[in-house]
């Protein structure tokens, strides 16, 4: 595949590794000190606070640097709970790449060169550094927390109006959490894999109240880097974003386009 082409590609499979989204008016956080809590009890709040939907769909504006390319994008994602995670990324309104994520498999469409690819679930894992399964790219979608520890697993303390949640004795991969100190909202993850060089940070700002659903962020910064990426940065604003309401994910490969690995 053309080094620009994966680029874009790697922009819109991004999109996957963190993700929250928002409309109505936005809900910010109290004033006045935060007080300890134990690992317990933010673990109760962030399973309290956890985005459920059957659908989503929305539009976001997305700004990507890497060492080899800079570039702003509009991209369209939709989502089905357990089924499907479906993304077409369009530059000057030409569509560039779609693709289609199902519990087992990756398909992607390199518009620009009539190529696609076939790939499972390991390719997305091998690419942002991160042992997620499906129903992590989902919560990452909805801008939940992931790989969580259990409570018996994590300190916890007060670190400038936020809860830091930190494992006792990290693993093969380190893994950090802050939540805000009055909402309980997920606002960071750092996951560092430092035996391989790879590590991923994924913030979460300007949160806001979706009716029925609660309160998901309206902008995210992620910053990955892997032996296969290198440094990668994202920059991500949403809008229009619908919930529960059944969209369609059309996804056919033409006769024509060239398989690539």
């Amino acid at each position: 595949m053309h080094n620009a082409s994966f680029k874009y590609l790697l922009l819109s499979l991004s999109l996957l590794i963190a993700f929250s989204v928002s409309s109505c008016r936005t809900k910010k956080g109290g004033e006045g000190k935060v007080k300890d809590k134990s690992a317990k009890f933010l673990l109760k709040k962030l399973d309290q606070n956890k985005i459920e939907v059957e659908w989503l769909s929305a539009k976001a504006k997305v700004d990507f640097k890497s060492d080899n390319l800079s570039m702003g994008a509009t991209a369209y994602v939709r989502m089905r709970k357990d089924s499907a995670i479906w993304i077409v990324g369009k530059k000057f309104g030409i569509e560039g790449v779609r693709v289609l994520i199902r519990p087992d498999s990756v398909f992607t469409l390199d518009r620009l060169n009539s190529e696609y690819r076939a790939d499972d679930l390991s390719f997305i894992q091998d690419q942002f550094s991160l042992p997620v399964e499906f129903d992590d790219l989902q919560n990452m979608l909805l801008g939940n927390m992931v790989l969580l520890p259990t409570a018996d697993e994590l300190n916890s303390k007060v670190v400038q109006q936020q809860f830091h949640l930190s494992e006792k004795q990290p693993k093969s991969i380190s893994k950090d959490y802050w939540l805000n100190g009055f909402t309980f909202v997920p606002e960071r993850m750092v996951f560092k894999q430092g035996s391989q060089n790879r590590d991923a940070l994924i913030e979460y700002s300007n949160h806001t109240l979706i009716q029925d659903v609660g309160l998901l962020a309206h902008n995210l910064y992620l910053s990955f880097q892997s032996p296969a990426t290198g440094p990668v940065l994202l920059d991500i604003k949403y809008s229009k974003v619908e919930v529960d309401i059944p969209q369609s994910m059309n996804f056919e490969i033409p006769a024509h386009y060239e398989r690539v690995d």
